[in-house]
């Protein structure tokens, strides 16, 4: 039994990381041991450490003889939660995304920064492989980048083939320009019109084939990004040329 114990531990312990045993889980926090150090004597001196704050959570009836100290002990914020899937914080803190959204009439120069939030978040389409928009999907990734620049569009390229590889993905991006240069830049507005008007499996490969390296030309004016575009089975010209004549509203909200 003792021996399948310790292969079961050191599994644990390659699996997670942490190095080669012995080492000393307590109260869910690992324990650090000196280099050579007898694994009983670290065991007490951890015990020793945390008696003072034990004693002091008696004396203040933090703890008292009704107290779950297992659950206690875990809940704490030094524990590393991560490495037990048993351990974890009844009590943690939820990140809310809902903003107060504002009446669409209110021009963008009035709204306060949660709402500019709210109201680009309320608006996003997304791009990815399915024809059904309301199908679910677990991930849902976000790109925050600087369409002007080389590794913006590398990151949003590594996105959508992301998508393009499992159903279960959807992407969207938000353009943020690093400087006022890039702005006004074609392959953003191109983008941004092609991600409101476009399906989404046409959008993701819209978006992807403009991303490409060989299509350096069709991120810089009309006329070169429409072949592209036209290439794509089921692209509505019409529909896009239209959204891209409107754009600046799209652009100052993504830049805002």
């Amino acid at each position: 039994e003792e021996d399948r114990m310790r292969r079961h531990s050191n599994r644990f312990f390659q699996k997670k990381g942490l190095g080669s045993v012995p080492r000393v889980f307590l109260n869910g926090q690992l324990t650090e041991l000196a280099s050579g150090q007898d694994v009983r004597k670290g065991v007490i001196e951890a015990c020793e450490a945390i008696t003072p704050t034990l004693q002091q959570q008696v004396y203040m009836g933090e703890i008292n003889d009704w107290t779950k100290l297992e659950d206690r002990f875990y809940s704490q914020a030094n524990i590393r939660k991560r490495y037990n899937s048993f351990i974890f914080d009844k009590d943690a803190s939820v990140l809310s995304l809902a903003v107060p959204n504002a009446d669409a009439s209110i021009p963008l120069a009035e709204l306060t920064v949660t709402q500019l939030a709210a109201r680009l978040l309320s608006s996003v389409r997304y791009a990815h492989t399915s024809d059904s928009v309301d199908a679910p999907r677990p991930i849902s990734a976000l790109v925050v980048t600087d369409l002007a620049e080389e590794h913006g569009l590398s990151l949003l390229s590594a996105a959508l083939k992301q998508a393009q590889r499992d159903v279960n993905t959807r992407v969207t991006f938000v353009h943020h320009p690093s400087s006022d240069a890039a702005r006004d830049g074609f392959v953003a507005k191109a983008a941004i019109a092609t991600l409101k008007t476009q399906t989404p499996p046409v959008a993701a490969q819209t978006l992807a084939s403009l991303m490409e390296s060989s299509a350096t030309a069709a991120r810089e004016k009309l006329e070169d990004f429409l072949p592209v575009a036209k290439a794509v089975m089921g692209f509505d010209v019409t529909a896009f040329q239209a959204a891209l004549n409107n754009i600046a509203d799209d652009l100052a909200l993504h830049r805002s």
